[in-house]
């Protein structure tokens, strides 16, 4: 059964949004709405149909708290661009909270498919001798379209990682060993990770993993229970969204300027659970 707490916000809702299914006689039935409806129950749905607006799903601090990540064109993704869910994440190949990450982020994908867009930016850290190297290296597979097979490389590496190694990985990639050797040393691969680093820092990030998953940040290696937490309250905003009529390649930006709150980190003392009807056991 579900909190009282949680039923208050359900109520909540539905008393903001005048207990009606606002915008259900403009809206058309597309493939993007089948997608999402499929992650949430016929009371869930309903729920979301009265919501006023996207932000009306959730009264937690920290969900309220978006920060606009850009996305630039040269980043790595994976995922559809209009997909409904977009999660950008800041990582560190040398990292090993940021290896078992990846593996959660890989899941999620698993799980959610087309209806998940994965955006990769480089923070390797200082204390980290080889990060900056295999961010380079990452991005020098990239210039032959190997990115993620790297990433991979990468991470289920992490404790291996040297500059004789990431042209071993290059080779059973079947990379281009004179090309990829180029490109470690090319100054548009530098820029890049300069790029997302200071980028990082705008947004906050003191640490890897940082997770933004349709601009509200998870912090840190977090349990897969607790990303799709995040995805699915994703999915509901973006669902909202879609009924009043936005496409589904402009949810992102669309959401993101909701709240406009560029490069602020989330308030301190913010709680980090997601309150709401996405799990009934939100608050253990």
């Amino acid at each position: 059964m579900r909190s009282a707490k949680c039923q208050v916000i359900l109520l909540l809702i539905l008393v903001a949004a005048g207990c009606s299914a606002a915008g259900a006689d403009t809206w058309v039935d597309n493939e993007a709405l089948v997608a999402i409806e499929a992650a949430f129950s016929p009371s869930e749905l309903k729920l979301l149909q009265a919501a006023a607006g996207p932000m009306d799903i959730s009264n937690d601090e920290a969900d309220r708290k978006l920060i606009a990540v850009r996305i630039d064109p040269d980043d790595p993704i994976k995922g559809p661009v209009d997909a409904p869910v977009t999660i950008v994440v800041f990582t560190d190949f040398q990292c090993p909270f940021c290896s078992r990450h990846a593996g959660t982020l890989d899941r999620v994908r698993e799980k959610y498919g087309d209806r998940v867009r994965l955006v990769f930016k480089q923070f390797p850290l200082a204390f980290h001798r080889q990060a900056l190297p295999a961010a380079k290296a990452s991005l020098a597979a990239a210039r032959q379209g190997m990115f993620w097979e790297m990433h991979d490389k990468l991470f289920g590496n992490f404790r291996n990682l040297s500059r004789e190694n990431y042209f071993t990985w290059a080779t059973e990639l079947g990379l281009d060993p004179g090309k990829f050797e180029e490109a470690l040393g090319a100054g548009d691969v530098a820029a890049q990770v300069e790029r997302d680093m200071k980028a990082g820092n705008k947004y906050g990030i003191n640490g890897t993993p940082s997770t933004f998953v349709n601009g509200v940040k998870v912090v840190g290696a977090q349990a897969f229970a607790k990303v799709e937490d995040a995805v699915l309250l994703g999915l509901g905003r973006a669902y909202v969204l879609l009924r009043k009529g936005i496409s589904a390649d402009e949810v992102y930006d669309t959401l993101i300027g909701t709240v406009p709150s560029e490069g602020d980190a989330p308030a301190p003392g913010a709680k980090s659970k997601r309150p709401g009807f996405l799990h009934e056991d939100w608050n253990n």
